[in-house]
């Protein structure tokens, strides 16, 4: 748990080199949010007041950053998928998001070799298990 915790920070500080080199990246803060998100399941009852508003806060910021991003609606639909229902979890959600992350890939450019692509394959899997 401590070296969780130690990485998270690191990638904190990671994250903001980045903004600092590439403002207004639709990248940079779905890395944003998977940081926080992963701070949270440290400790979710005690965290999730601290970390899961930071998420939600990155993955809106992407979304108004690059709405195309195709891995804002892959990490939207996991959380949906992961969430019990009682917290607003819903795998009829999930599955949807999943499905507009799959339609989102299909039209997705990378601008640079070195840009994300990352994703596409972790979307089909999860509706895959959906399907199932």
């Amino acid at each position: 748990t401590a070296i969780r915790s130690f990485i998270a920070v690191l990638y904190f500080s990671l994250c903001a080199k980045a903004e600092a080199l590439s403002q207004n990246n639709s990248e940079i803060y779905t890395v944003k949010k998977m940081v926080a998100s992963m701070r949270m399941m440290v400790d979710p009852m005690s965290r999730f007041m601290q970390y899961g508003p930071k998420a939600t806060e990155a993955l809106e910021t992407a979304k108004k950053l690059n709405p195309e991003n195709p891995r804002i609606y892959l990490l939207e639909a996991q959380d949906k998928y992961f969430t019990p229902e009682q917290y607003g979890g819903s795998k009829t959600e999930a599955k949807k998001l999943f499905e507009e992350a799959l339609k989102k890939y299909d039209s997705f450019k990378p601008a640079t070799d070195l840009d994300p692509n990352w994703g596409k394959n972790t979307a089909q899997y999860f509706l895959n298990q959906l399907k199932s």
